[in-house]
């Protein structure tokens, strides 16, 4: 429901009230994964990327959105924290190893110890 209102205010061009509701919507019991990417979407859009990135990155440790996860590594990318958009496209590949958004552009398996003799 409060998806549906933020984005009706978006439409009324009232961006600043549907920041302001998807803010606390984000904190109820019943925020879901959509109400995140919203307000994520929202802070970004108002150049407010950093704060976008800790919303996406406080929803995605509660779920493991597939949106949720690409967003958060559009975003840490244009931020310019690469090993951090690859962590969670790591983390999108161990859900979901085949999704499509993963073609071509598979993140680099983390470094791994090498084997003691």
């Amino acid at each position: 429901m409060h998806e549906a209102l933020a984005l009706a205010l978006i439409r009324q061009q009232r961006k600043a009230d549907a920041l302001a509701l998807l803010a606390r919507a984000s904190t109820l019991p019943s925020a879901s994964g959509r109400t995140a990417y919203l307000h994520a979407a929202l802070l970004a859009d108002a150049g407010r990327r950093d704060e976008a990135i800790r919303v996406l990155s406080g929803a995605t440790r509660e779920r493991g959105e597939r949106d949720l996860l690409l967003a958060l590594a559009s975003y840490q990318r244009q931020a310019g924290d690469t090993a951090a958009a690859e962590a969670s496209l790591r983390r999108l590949a161990g859900i979901n190893p085949d999704d499509p958004a993963l073609a071509g552009r598979r993140p680099p398996s983390p470094p791994q110890e090498a084997p003691r003799p």
